[in-house]
């Protein structure tokens, strides 16, 4: 692709880039909370470093969180159980009742006892104190008042009972429970031994059951009720007053005060004629961070910027964990340090690189600060967290790196909070431990990644580390294959990834991507092995034919790689090595023997010259490299220091002339650095020592 066509490219998609920002814009703008932001920062403990502020309006005083839980607390403790009274259940009570004493008189009198008993006189003597207990009533206790009973604590229970429709307070001490109603019966009958003996053949407990029931329904009711129509204020601070003077500290009674006024600003100006200002100064701000992206992208990635799925990618997780963070903003329930933030961080490190995922994770925690409360705090602490990630999330394929990544997360969020709080409040004992348990789920959220990287992988073609070391055991299929059909060429394979590797890592790239590259940059001999020299143990098959038939075999194997690679759906950035590994270069060997034995004749170099593309990435280049020059070492006549650094340097000034490396972002720098490490490793492979001097 030559420049020119390149650049129209380039511009034709410039528009599809800006349409993708101002859609991340939309939805931004749209989630964003529709309140203006209050313009002070402060914390206890801290000077007010700003000018005198005075109240500009009656502000209501905010109780604080404990005293508001307090009192949720007390009213939850003090607050009458309702009970409803049962009508039917003497009814029932003493139907069972006369039945049992009624089958146990027949008992008795078949026997011969009791016979001048009369049923309906003893049974008057039985029902007598049984319905005065019903009258009375029997309480059904719920677990909540057993506890309070058992802790002594009788003075928190009220109750409310209703019958017929009307409700009226009562003790517990008013009514009977199962248990004592039955000691009121036994007492009752202790002169009647016809009811003793009854008793003690009967398990008339069964029958005392409670007629004054438990309503929860209706006291959980009350009770929400109740608790929702707690006061959140405690009294109005009035327009005029001063509020902090500059330089003053800041302490608990100025916070609340502050806190109060931020409240009250921002209710009024959420919903007011101000609105639609507020409106334009969000949109202002998102504009500013996403043009901040933009331009990023623009002038230090651009082949980020012009690539549309990795680009898009990257605004869409960015706006996907804004919303999210909107969203969880509005929830009393759901604090916002529950988001987890740095699971961002870590997907992206697992794509891009540190640069542009500090960059864009640095964008997303701006934007979520406008509406974050104690934005300060909010920044500084995603931030240090952020940072954490993305530091120690290389190496994920190891399952034990992202446990070690959680850990360090939760210990970098729990720390900086800390080290916050203690500078602002100064009270340890003062710090609220839920933030501790809000950290540990957010870290904890990070263990999704490798989840979320599969699917990311299925979706959008992306390479992760765990799948690039997936490809390189050689235990895989197609790998198996290669060293099983052309054993030469998986050597050499091998040989190529181990000294690729290792420049890789000296100029800087992805250890990884190269190695699996080069595994599989000579797949299409597979084909063909025995027209390769590496496979070639006896006659060379080349002899048989023409120099135009051994050509198309050799250039063929790079299209025959395509063909196996998409075949066994190896990702596209592994099909780039294999295209582009020779890029447009010229086989030299069949070309100058052609020329030589056709002298005089114009030869279309295109017979002769791969399709290319050339190489498009730093790791590409460096495949290239390594491949040109391993393979020619097996042709070298003495190998030694000299004929090796020669070789080397000859391969790589011809790769240069020919512009093989153009379309590349590596530097002559990286370059001769990469020349050096291949010297040394080719060296090592066939055992070269330098001659030291007698």
């Amino acid at each position: 692709m030559d420049k020119d066509t390149s650049s129209i490219q380039k511009r034709r998609r410039t528009p599809f880039i800006i349409l993708l920002y101002l859609v991340a814009f939309g939805i931004i703008i749209f989630v964003f909370p529709r309140k203006g932001k209050f313009s002070y920062e402060f914390s206890v403990g801290r000077p007010w470093l700003q000018s005198e502020l005075y109240a500009p309006y009656d502000i209501p005083l905010l109780k604080a969180e404990s005293e508001i839980q307090k009192e949720k607390d007390s009213l939850i403790r003090f607050s009458p159980y309702y009970f409803r009274w049962d009508e039917e259940a003497y009814d029932r009570g003493s139907k069972e009742l006369a039945r049992l004493f009624s089958e146990y008189l027949e008992h008795l009198q078949s026997t011969g006892k009791e016979k001048n008993v009369l049923l309906s006189q003893a049974l008057e003597q039985g029902m007598k104190p049984f319905r005065d207990i019903y009258e009375t009533g029997i309480i059904q206790l719920n677990e909540e008042i057993e506890e309070k009973l058992m802790k002594s604590d009788s003075s928190s229970i009220h109750l409310r009972v209703i019958r017929n429709n009307i409700g009226e307070y009562a003790e517990l001490s008013d009514f009977y429970s199962q248990k004592s109603a039955f000691t009121k019966i036994r007492d009752a009958f202790k002169n009647k031994p016809l009811w003793v003996d009854f008793l003690n053949a009967t398990n008339i407990a069964d029958l005392l059951a409670p007629n004054i029931l438990y309503d929860q329904e209706a006291t959980l009711n009350i009770r929400t009720e109740s608790v929702n129509n707690i006061s959140l204020t405690k009294g109005i601070w009035p327009a005029g007053k001063l509020i902090v003077s500059r330089g003053e500290t800041v302490n608990r009674e100025k916070f609340i005060i502050l806190n109060s006024f931020r409240e009250e600003f921002e209710n009024r100006t959420g919903f007011s004629e101000g609105t639609s200002q507020i409106i334009i100064g969000q949109a202002s701000v998102i504009l500013l961070i996403l043009s901040i992206l933009f331009l990023f992208f623009r002038f230090y990635e651009p082949f980020i910027f012009y690539n549309f799925k990795k680009h898009g990618f990257i605004i869409m997780m960015v706006t996907v964990t804004v919303v999210f963070a909107a969203l969880v903003s509005h929830s009393e329930k759901i604090h916002l340090y529950i988001v987890p933030f740095t699971l961002l961080a870590i997907i992206l490190q697992t794509f891009y690189s540190s640069k542009v995922t500090a960059t864009s994770y640095a964008a997303t925690i701006i934007l979520v600060g406008f509406f974050a409360p104690a934005a300060f705090e909010f920044i500084i602490l995603n931030y240090v967290a952020g940072a954490t990630a993305i530091y120690n999330a290389n190496g994920l394929y190891r399952r034990n790196i992202l446990f070690r990544n959680v850990i360090l997360i939760f210990i970098a969020y729990s720390v900086t909070f800390l080290a916050m709080f203690l500078l602002q409040d100064g009270d340890i004992e003062k710090f609220n431990f839920d933030y501790l348990v809000w950290f540990a789920l957010s870290a904890g959220f990070s263990l999704l990644t490798y989840t979320l990287i599969f699917i990311i992988e299925k979706i959008f073609g992306f390479l992760s580390d765990v799948r690039l070391m997936e490809l390189i055991d050689t235990n895989q299929p197609l790998l198996r294959q290669l060293s099983e059909n052309a054993p030469g060429t998986f050597q050499h394979s091998l040989q190529i990834s181990n000294i690729a590797e290792e420049v890789i890592r000296h100029i800087g790239g992805n250890p990884l991507l190269i190695r699996a590259g080069a595994m599989y940059h000579d797949i299409g001999k597979i084909k063909q092995p025995q027209y390769f020299i590496e496979n070639v143990s006896g006659e060379n098959p080349h002899e048989h034919l023409s120099i135009e038939e051994s050509t198309a075999i050799i250039l063929k194997h790079v299209t025959d790689g395509i063909e196996i690679a998409q075949k066994h759906r190896l990702p596209t950035q592994i099909i780039d090595f294999i295209q582009t590994h020779h890029g447009t270069s010229v086989v030299q060997f069949f070309y100058k023997t052609y020329t030589h034995q056709n002298p005089g004749i114009e030869v279309d170099i295109r017979k002769f010259s791969y399709k290319g593309p050339n190489p498009f990435s730093k790791e590409m280049v460096v495949l290239m490299m390594c491949d040109a020059c391993e393979a020619a070492s097996h042709s070298l006549p003495e190998k030694n220091s000299d004929t090796i650094h020669e070789m080397v340097d000859k391969i790589i000034d011809y790769q240069m002339k020919n512009e093989s490396y153009m379309d590349a972002d590596i530097t002559f720098r990286s370059v001769t650095q990469a020349a050096e490490i291949i010297k040394k490793k080719i060296m090592n492979i066939y055992h070269v020592r330098i001659a030291y001097p007698q």
